[in-house]
């Protein structure tokens, strides 16, 4: 199975002095993929400096993840422990981090995972786009999570509206 150019066609760039050209490739499967190469030194240019730009973010965000996680285990983990100390069964630690919107999938999805243990599990809920949820729930008012997780949901949306309008952009 290979993909088999179906067009090359090019247009005129954003700034009017050059062109980009656009291959569209069809697979046996009839899935469609779309390569553009920029032809212009400016356009081009310009299409590194944001490239570059997109990774400078998606690096700050994978940090901004991992010192939150890290500053929520060390000031407030037992804390969230806490919080799931009523439940008595997994079902029922699924329960409330279903009814806090910080899980991400199903009752069965949860019961195929293997965790080692509930506090595993409950702490894997501590990511940076649950954080508003807990810190609501445990009533936690730090200005140095916030400011951080404030950061870190911001790069998120913008990551996710990039992804959504690229997607549109090829369908």
């Amino acid at each position: 199975m290979g993909w088999d150019i179906m067009s090359t066609d090019t247009y005129p760039c954003e700034c009017g002095k050059g062109t980009y050209t656009e291959v569209r490739e069809m697979d046996d499967w009839n899935r469609i993929r779309v390569h553009r190469t920029i032809n212009c030194p400016i356009c081009k240019l310009k299409a590194e400096e944001i490239e570059n730009k997109l990774i400078e973010e998606r690096k700050r965000l994978d940090t901004l993840a991992r010192e939150i996680k890290s500053y929520f285990k060390e000031n407030y983990i037992e804390q969230w422990f806490a919080y799931f100390s009523a439940a008595k069964s997994k079902k029922a630690v699924w329960e409330y981090s279903r009814d806090l919107r910080v899980n991400k999938g199903s009752l069965s999805t949860f019961y195929n995972r293997k965790y080692t243990s509930m506090e595993e599990y409950i702490s894997e809920l501590a990511t940076f786009d649950n954080m508003k949820n807990i810190m609501e729930a445990l009533d936690i008012h730090d200005n140095n999570l916030t400011r951080k997780v404030e950061e870190a949901m911001e790069l998120y949306q913008k990551e996710h509206s990039r992804a959504i309008a690229e997607w549109h952009r090829k369908h």
